[in-house]
């Protein structure tokens, strides 16, 4: 009996002890737009977000337009692409009634200052928005499930502080999807 027991509480500690690594795969639409455009054009993608989550950090995967696009977190730091982001500020809304904390940050680019953006993430869900500052461009990710949040971002009815480099547009012109 005492061996069953022994065997037991190896096997148990074993298994607690084995690296955590949860893998989920979401097939969402991402939408790619521009304030600066006056068409009402859009692109929408079809793209393959891969969560993983370990002992070491959450990793996410975006997959579309012939590109990839990472976000990860670990050691209390958000990586974008590799690329450690700033954060500007965090906000707490609701969606279909349940809160949501959505935080901005800034990532810049030393090398390109034409990369540079403000990206909206949300820890459970990943990245929500992204708005280029040099092109205009506002990215939308998962659009069917965050459409309220996205447009509620790009019009600025959210009130996050500004960070370091806001573009204004003379209309944000959102687009609604068709």
């Amino acid at each position: 009996m005492r061996y069953i027991t022994y065997w037991i509480l190896f096997l148990t500690l074993f298994v607690s002890c084995k690296n955590v690594d949860i893998k989920t795969i979401k097939n969402i639409e991402i939408r790619v737009f521009n304030f600066s455009e006056i068409s009402p054009n859009y692109k929408i993608f079809n793209s393959e977000m891969i969560k993983n989550v370990k002992s070491t950090g959450c990793y996410y995967v975006y997959k579309f337009d012939k590109h990839i696009d990472t976000l990860r977190y670990s050691d209390n730091s958000v990586y974008f692409n590799s690329n450690i982001l700033k954060r500007i500020d965090s906000k707490e809304l609701l969606l279909n009634g349940n809160p949501i904390i959505i935080s901005k940050y800034y990532y810049e680019d030393k090398k390109n200052y034409k990369s540079d953006r403000y990206l909206f993430i949300n820890n459970e869900e990943g990245i929500l928005f992204i708005e280029l500052l040099n092109s205009g461009n506002m990215i939308e990710y998962n659009i069917k499930k965050f459409s309220k949040i996205h447009k509620a971002i790009a019009l600025r009815e959210i009130g996050f502080k500004d960070g370091p480099f806001e573009v204004q547009y003379a209309k944000r012109n959102y687009k609604k999807l068709k």
